[in-house]
């Protein structure tokens, strides 16, 4: 048989009765599926341009089908049984597919796929009508769907005229370990989608841009809960961390992360520890710029609570609290230090209650007259105006502080202890209370200081 797109031979006999059995063979160098759906109204939307041979032998409800194809969908070999008396037929069998295309089997062009792998099934077929439906478990050395890639697969499910549901699978996902115990992707607009899984070994510079991470260096391992659709994409996601990497900083166990890009700006949260931050890197790999001024230079480890929104430095909120382990900055040591956070319009404000050695404030504000080293404890609250919009200068700094110091140093006065309370605004310092004790003996003083 000889059509515009179409070449094949068919022989083999039909034996009528109840039910009509057949024998045939087919062997077809070209065949276009939509060309032949006006005999079998299956294949309309079937649209692979294929080579094929075929054997069908049985019942036409119990069909036993060889076969080898291969086209512009992907290429199949294996064996299944057809029942072509229900609508759509239905096929149960295994067969091994090799670059397999759902876009042209679907005659979809948004639901593109490349799938290479073992598959057993148990489906209604719905061939021209929609999704297949049944159970299935596939193994194979690579599977993507929707732009979704992984490696070394293994997966078992169940497909629903809703979704494909996967009841267990493991995978090598852009570098790591992937385990999922509860999983779905919709067939229909707008594809929605929920993973319950746990991820090992995850670098962030190699998973696919229509997640919204930073591509940074990281070594993340997490259980995670996510949702979200591929069509109008969104994903609103839940992380527990176990011990983990990222930017050089350590991840303590337990640390939780959320985000929800549904909302707009989007939302985030997290509650943890992070051991050992070197603020410019971070600063260089989330391009943040304030963390890269040279004043900043310095490493934090701390145990934080944080919600946020936005990701621009004009749209950015974020408030939060914490516990400062250990911070070398500023010249010296920050410790054992309650802290608050608050950013909204690029504005920071700040609480810190906790050490401090040898810290030399003219650093932080770029200012040689603020010379001094300080050890001692105090509460400092700090306003800064602008900070992640454009370099800040001491005008732009509000402090209010009370310490008690020891051995100190405020330019060239040395100090055996002071009580301190002071306030910096519009480039002044003005001192409330100010009790000393030193080489020079004891002394007071209030007021301004040039």
């Amino acid at each position: 048989m000889r059509t515009a797109r179409s070449v094949f031979t068919l022989d083999g006999r039909v034996t009528t009765g109840n039910p009509t059995a057949l024998d045939l063979h087919v062997r077809a160098p070209r065949f276009a599926f939509q060309e032949w759906s006006g005999v079998l109204r299956g294949l309309k939307n079937i649209a692979v341009d294929a080579s094929f041979e075929t054997s069908v032998k049985g019942p036409v409800n119990q069909l036993a089908t060889d076969l080898r194809l291969a086209g512009t969908g992907g290429s199949a070999k294996g064996h299944l049984t057809l029942d072509t008396t229900v609508p759509g037929w239905h096929g149960a069998g295994a067969v091994d597919v090799e670059r397999l295309n759902l876009a042209r089997w679907l005659n979809r062009d948004d639901r593109p796929s490349d799938i290479t792998g073992h598959v057993a099934f148990n489906l209604a077929l719905e061939l021209g009508r929609r999704f297949p439906r049944g159970i299935y478990t596939f193994q194979g050395p690579h599977a993507m769907y929707m732009s979704y890639a992984a490696d070394n697969v293994r997966a078992r499910g169940q497909i629903t005229a809703a979704a494909v549901l996967v009841a267990e699978a493991d995978a090598l996902a852009y570098g790591a370990n992937v385990t999922t115990t509860k999983g779905s992707i919709g067939v229909d607009e707008p594809f929605p989608f929920r993973f319950q899984s746990t991820a090992g070994a995850v670098d962030l510079r190699r998973v696919p841009a229509t997640v919204p991470v930073p591509r940074v260096e990281s070594l993340l391992t997490f259980e995670y809960d996510v949702s979200g659709q591929f069509g109008d994409p969104f994903i609103i996601g839940h992380a527990t961390f176990a011990r983990s990497a990222f930017l050089g900083a350590t991840i303590g166990a337990g640390t939780v992360g959320s985000i929800d890009t549904r909302e707009k700006p989007l939302r985030f949260s997290g509650d943890g520890g992070i051991d050992g931050i070197n603020l410019k890197r971070f600063g260089e790999g989330l391009d943040v710029g304030w963390l890269r001024d040279p004043r900043y230079a310095g490493t934090v480890s701390w145990h934080f609570h944080m919600d946020g929104a936005g990701t621009s430095a004009a749209a950015l909120t974020l408030g939060g609290d914490g516990h400062v382990s250990i911070a070398e900055l500023f010249r010296g040591t920050l410790s054992d230090a309650d802290v608050s956070i608050d950013i909204d319009r690029s504005t920071l404000r700040a609480s810190y209650n906790g050490r401090l050695d040898d810290i030399d404030p003219a650093v932080p504000f770029a200012d040689a007259k603020l010379d001094a080293s300080l050890t001692g404890s105090g509460s400092v609250t700090a306003t800064v105006r602008d900070l992640l919009s454009r370099p800040t200068t001491l005008p732009d700094y509000d402090v209010h502080g009370t310490l008690a110091l020891r051995s100190s140093r405020v330019r060239d006065v040395r100090l055996d202890t002071a009580q301190v309370d002071a306030t910096l605004r519009d480039s002044k310092v003005v001192v409330a209370r100010l009790d000393v004790s030193g080489p020079r003996g004891p002394w007071k003083r209030h007021g301004r200081v040039r």
